[in-house]
């Protein structure tokens, strides 16, 4: 398979004369499946729906409150089939905001130490992550664009010389590489997914990423404190590039990046209390 993962992933996204981002306006495209969700979980008493979806279709101040029904939660965990009746998307929307809701009533969370787990009373830390909705919707998209990754190889050309290279985009050091030999123009997406990739892996699937404390085997590619270590750098550089500057994403990015551990963290507590096992149906595991 070729990808051009260069041109897929730099896509023009302008600043928007009003408002938010394009990266933040996911609910002004919903897909009628979602709108029909939404609208039959939160109006379950009402019968003329499609009225309903017509009314609050294109308005993301409606839509917003509406993602904030508990309703909404209880029948995904309710009834296994409702989940893949919508997209990855509102998936995690609804998650997320069901996660930021018990946070407020949670003391501490668990984090593994060495081979024991201890609380950490961060709980404060980690709601008012989800607080921001700047970082609630970036932790929304990143999590959706996970549940379909790419391999392949890819073409570009440097200094007059066409080049190609095999990768894969849940892949940290493919990224880097990548991100190391195209030109600046072109680096914000692979730094983008390389940070993605550093916070993904030990925050949903942290037996991929264990603590150097403890730990007896010397077979261990990447640890945690390297995730922690590379996402902070990706974050970094990503959020100094113009691109992000241009699109919206520059703050949202430092912020992740200088509060890294905590939304591992984050992502731990949500991976721990409601994706359990069923994460290995909506995402690859890391190789």
């Amino acid at each position: 398979m070729k990808v051009n993962i260069l041109e897929r992933r730099t896509t023009g996204e302008g600043v928007p004369e009003l408002s938010l981002p394009e990266w933040r306006k996911r609910l002004r495209v919903l897909s009628e499946r979602d709108l029909w969700f939404l609208v039959t979980t939160c109006a379950d008493r009402r019968t003329d729906h499609d009225r309903i979806v017509e009314l609050v279709r294109d308005k993301p101040d409606l839509l917003a409150i509406m993602l904030e029904d508990e309703k909404l939660y209880r029948r995904l965990a309710q009834e296994e089939e409702a989940i893949v009746k919508i997209s990855p998307y509102l998936l995690f929307a609804i998650l997320l905001r069901h996660a930021r809701r018990q946070l407020a009533h949670e003391p501490f969370v668990m984090e593994r130490s060495g081979r024991e787990k201890v609380p950490l009373f961060v709980t404060h830390r980690l709601r008012q992550l989800l607080e921001d909705e700047a970082t609630m919707d970036y932790l929304v998209e990143m999590l959706a664009s996970f549940v379909k990754t790419e391999s392949g190889m890819v073409h570009f050309r440097r200094r007059g010389v066409w080049y190609r290279y095999r990768f894969s985009d849940l892949d940290l050091d493919s990224l880097a590489t990548l991100a190391a030999w195209v030109e600046e123009e072109f680096r914000f997406p692979l730094y983008k997914r390389s940070a993605d990739v550093a916070l993904f892996i030990p925050g949903v699937f942290p037996e991929h990423a264990p603590s150097r404390e403890g730990t007896v085997s010397r077979r261990q590619a990447r640890y945690l404190e390297d995730y922690e270590e590379a996402g902070r750098y990706f974050y970094a550089l990503a959020a100094r590039h113009p691109v992000a500057l241009s699109t919206g994403y520059a703050e949202v990015m430092e912020v992740i990046g200088e509060q890294f551990a905590d939304v591992r963290r984050l992502l731990n507590f949500i991976t721990d209390r409601y994706l359990g096992a069923r994460r290995f149906r909506w995402f690859p595991a890391p190789g």
